[in-house]
């Protein structure tokens, strides 16, 4: 049975877990916006801190709000695909505590997407903050960043690449994100650069220069900063490129949203450059064969050097 989307509606994923101390501004710019149709989905992954308190809260202010408690900590990935099933509205945007959005953010975003029906998500640009106020730069989508009227291969390149790209800060047919969650989001590093990998080719994205959605940002790591997690070992794992490079291929090739004809004439070029310019395997796998390849590439370049 085809599930049915509420018209018009705005259905906001709010995974959080323990942020008591940092989450009302994020909640009252996302409860503040000018378009109000919207479906506000809170899941407390099991916090220990006050979190459930301040939820509870806004939830008897607001009925627009879900408030899921989590009984365990599913950790951080399994959170965010709750709220994206959960998602009930045509409509969906993903939030985070720590993040503030423009009032107008899902109005203009919206507007969009109820124009240009070939579109499957509207995305603002982003400024990048960090958690002590300091801006650390600006993502905009003008000139080459912009990606309204670029091919499905020219995405997936940008996409692909290591560029500071946030397209999941926008608003989402919630359609097209349920189907893209047949296949769960990656145990590995990036793993939401690589389902919007899959995005790239499987719908057109509308970008604007507007700056609409400020994220926050740490100075650590990942590595460091989700040290206690899952997510963390992810990264500090020492094939943590090459797994993640698999990760896109092996995505594309399963994928059932990608049409098929689209897949033929991508991938015996685009795919094979991809994974050619990311030659971490050999490093990353072997590095004692990495090692001497390089020893090899410097002697035979001092050698035609030299004649």
């Amino acid at each position: 049975m085809t599930q049915k989307y509420a018209p018009g509606l705005v259905s906001i994923g709010f995974p959080v877990y323990n942020g008591a101390a940092k989450m009302r501004p994020a909640l009252e710019s996302l409860l503040n916006q000018t378009y109000r149709d919207i479906d506000l989905i809170i899941s407390d992954n099991a916090s220990t801190d006050d979190t459930e308190t301040v939820c509870l809260q806004y939830a008897a202010k607001d009925s627009r709000i879900r408030y899921f408690r989590q009984p365990t900590n599913l950790t951080q990935v399994p959170n965010i695909e709750f709220v994206m099933r959960e998602a009930r509205g045509e409509y969906f945007v993903l939030g985070a505590d720590d993040d503030w959005w423009d009032p107008r953010f899902a109005e203009k975003l919206k507007n969009i997407l109820d124009t240009h029906l070939g579109y499957g998500s509207a995305i603002g640009s982003v400024r990048r903050i960090y958690v002590d106020g300091d801006v650390r730069d600006e993502v905009i989508y003008r000139g080459e960043f912009d990606v309204t009227h670029k091919s499905f291969a020219e995405v997936f390149d940008m996409m692909s690449s290591e560029r500071p790209i946030h397209w999941f800060c926008g608003v989402f047919r919630t359609k097209l994100l349920q189907d893209l969650l047949h296949i769960p989001f990656p145990k590995c590093k990036a793993h939401d650069r690589v389902f919007m990998c899959e995005l790239a080719l499987t719908s057109h994205i509308y970008s604007i220069p507007e700056i609409l959605h400020h994220k926050t940002v740490y100075r650590q790591t990942a590595a460091d900063r989700y040290k206690n997690e899952s997510i963390g070992n992810q990264y500090r794992d020492p094939r943590a490129h090459s797994k993640y490079v698999w990760a896109i291929v092996s995505r594309l090739l399963r994928s059932r949203n990608i049409p098929l004809l689209r897949k033929f004439w991508l991938y015996p070029y685009h795919l094979t450059a991809f994974v050619w310019r990311n030659r971490v395997f050999l490093r990353e796998w072997f590095p004692k064969s990495f090692d001497f390849t390089l020893r090899v590439k410097g002697v035979l370049k001092q050698h035609n050097g030299n004649v």
